[in-house]
């Protein structure tokens, strides 16, 4: 019942879960369906995003700023969106070269098909592209940039090329996606939220368009002083469902942004939540990035629990069963517990060294039998104790290996909380946790260690084993297509979700998003090297939000740290330091995007 692919493609979708002046672009490709958006509607789309509080913004404090812009294109080589910058200067390609590295470059969508936005890369993200590639275009596929040269060929952050039948096949499965929402009636109801828009902006001064001299290069700028302001009047309220800017909402969105206390603010590491020990995900490996320190070959010992990881029984190895079949993986040291019960050690790390939630700095584990239940067994592990490599003791006994099966006269275990939250082996070579399977599975853990705090959230939509098998074969019997109305329900639930954790609380919060490429994990690979474009989900902790309400939805963005997240990898140079993404939570040809608390 589910899909043969290619090895590869598991391979890669795997290991992620378990973990350039103007230019010539493609010829317009602007399907039945993708009805072109006015320029400048789409840069008027950055201003509020860029400039902050519009109640203090007015004609005269914006003198000299333009919206200057580049047409960035789809996987299938339609003009869809424009990567925009407010700046005094003349052209996108100069204020790029002016722009500090972690100033943001805005996504705004230009076809009625697209959603208002895409993700908030800095400038330096573009410059390292650009700078590769100077006579590509831009392209943005799930979260991911990408160029592609006058040949064709679309290249990665790290010049490699994906390969012609992955970007064939990416290519079918936005179609598909688009076409299946197009015929229940989303593409209409997007559609008539992009009128609005249209209807109640002004004409500017000299009327924009989408010109063929245009695509991949630089539309005309918009000046903020003379071309934003209707009737050169500013905004005169400023509150939820009151005006945000006179020029497209006509008092119809509200921006609210937030972000915990606690984050770095040194230049080096700004926005970082200095207690995240990363996505660390390998459980016996001893290297650079997997440093959970346990066995290749572990063993149970409940006597000297604090011991345990460095016991050793030749008889076993590590393992996790398979997502479809009835069958147990041998992975031995690679094996991997997986982004999402990672991602809740990792707040649970932040809430006990802050002190926050009620979580102790020793923490008590009830390690478990193999069946999950309570084996009798305690362990209260001293805050200060950590690995070898510095990661928090109690976290890598919360790895107490739990045996599956055996097979081929192996014993094979999973790690305790992989196994708790339901991880699955995808093609041997990481684990997976469905959206449906978080907070269920979080929460049993953290129940039966008596830990106080408890996983809720909402997501998109859930994905199964056939989807994982073959991200690109959009199946909707299965998994879609979103109906307008429980999308825009979702936008509110992830809209609360958000400004209640992170702005009202001062917590983290869990997002799930899709991310396109992992050079560090390509690099073990020869044959992922070869085919170095990905598309997979992966939980990280957020520390900062922003949103835009509109009449009937709410656009989301949540910021993650790349750097300690080493999924998105923005710079094909590692000495260079890595700056905060914010990824837009709304996307409907996204497998799935969430957002969770973990809070008492």
């Amino acid at each position: 019942m589910f899909r043969k692919v290619a090895a590869i493609l598991l391979a890669g979708l795997a290991f992620l879960l378990a973990s350039c002046s103007t230019t010539q672009g493609p010829k317009e490709n602007v399907s039945a369906t993708g009805e072109t958006v006015p320029v400048h509607v789409s840069q008027a789309l950055a201003v509020p995003l860029a400039l902050g509080n519009p109640s203090e913004v007015s004609p005269q404090t914006v003198q000299g700023l333009r919206v200057v812009s580049k047409v960035v294109f789809d996987i299938e080589g339609r003009p869809a969106y424009l990567a925009n910058l407010v700046s005094r200067e003349g052209s996108f390609e100069r204020a790029l070269r002016a722009a500090k590295g972690e100033e943001p470059v805005y996504l705004t969508g230009l076809l009625k098909d697209i959603a208002f936005y895409g993700d908030i890369f800095p400038a330096e993200a573009y410059r390292a592209l650009l700078e590769r590639c100077p006579n590509c275009s831009l392209v943005y596929d799930k979260h991911t940039l990408l160029v592609r040269t006058p040949e064709g060929k679309l290249l990665d952050f790290m010049g490699r090329e994906v390969s012609q039948e992955r970007a064939k096949a990416a290519k079918a499965y936005r179609e598909a996606v688009r076409e299946a929402h197009r015929k229940n009636g989303f593409l209409d109801e997007l559609a008539k939220r992009w009128d609005q828009l249209i209807e109640k902006s002004p004409q500017v001064p000299s009327p924009q368009g989408l010109f063929p001299q245009s695509l991949g290069g630089e539309p005309k700028p918009l000046d903020l002083a003379t071309e934003f302001f209707r009737g050169g009047v500013s905004p005169q309220v400023v509150g939820p469902g009151q005006c945000l800017s006179w020029f497209l909402w006509w008092c119809t969105a509200y921006q609210n942004t937030g972000y915990v206390s606690y984050i770095t603010t040194e230049w080096y590491s700004q926005g970082q939540l200095a207690e995240d020990f990363g996505n660390i995900q390998g459980v016996a490996k001893k290297d650079r990035w997997d440093r959970w320190a346990w066995s290749p070959t572990p063993k149970q010992d409940y006597a000297n629990p604090l011991d345990a990881p460095y016991r050793s029984d030749p008889n076993n190895t590590w393992g996790g069963w398979d997502l479809i079949g009835g069958y147990a993986w041998d992975r031995g040291e690679n094996h991997v517990i997986g982004c999402g019960p990672v991602s809740v050690l990792r707040v649970l790390e932040v809430y006990r060294k802050r002190g926050l939630e009620g979580i102790p700095r020793d923490i008590t584990l009830n390690l478990p039998n193999d069946n999950l239940s309570f084996s009798g067994y305690s362990v209260t592990v001293p805050g200060g104790l950590t690995t070898p490599s510095g990661l928090p003791k109690w976290a890598q006994l919360a790895l107490w290996p739990v045996k599956l099966t055996t097979q081929n006269g192996k014993n094979i275990y999973n790690a305790w909380i992989s196994q708790a939250m339901n991880g699955k082996e995808t093609a041997g070579q990481g684990q997976a946790v469905l959206p449906k399977d978080y907070a269920p599975g979080a929460n049993r853990w953290l129940a039966d260690n008596g830990l106080r705090v408890r996983v809720t959230g909402a997501y998109l939509r859930d994905f199964d084993a056939s989807l994982l098998l073959n991200p690109y074969i959009y199946n909707p019997a299965i998994w879609g297509p979103i109906v307008w109305l429980s999308y825009t329900q979702y936008t509110w639930t992830t809209n609360r979700l958000l400004k209640e954790t992170i702005g009202r609380d001062d917590l983290p919060a869990v997002v799930l998003f899709e991310v396109g490429q992992v050079p560090e994990l390509l690099a073990v690979f020869d044959a992922l090297a070869r085919n170095p474009y990905y598309l997979t989900p992966h939980y990280a902790p957020a520390y900062r939000y922003r949103v835009v309400e509109y009449w009937d939805w709410s656009a989301n963005f949540a910021t993650v740290d790349d750097s300690k997240e080493r999924v998105i990898f923005l710079y094909p140079d590692d000495r260079r330091p890595l700056v905060p993404v914010e990824i837009y939570l709304g996307d409907y040809y996204d497998l799935s995007n969430g957002v969770w608390r973990i809070s008492d």
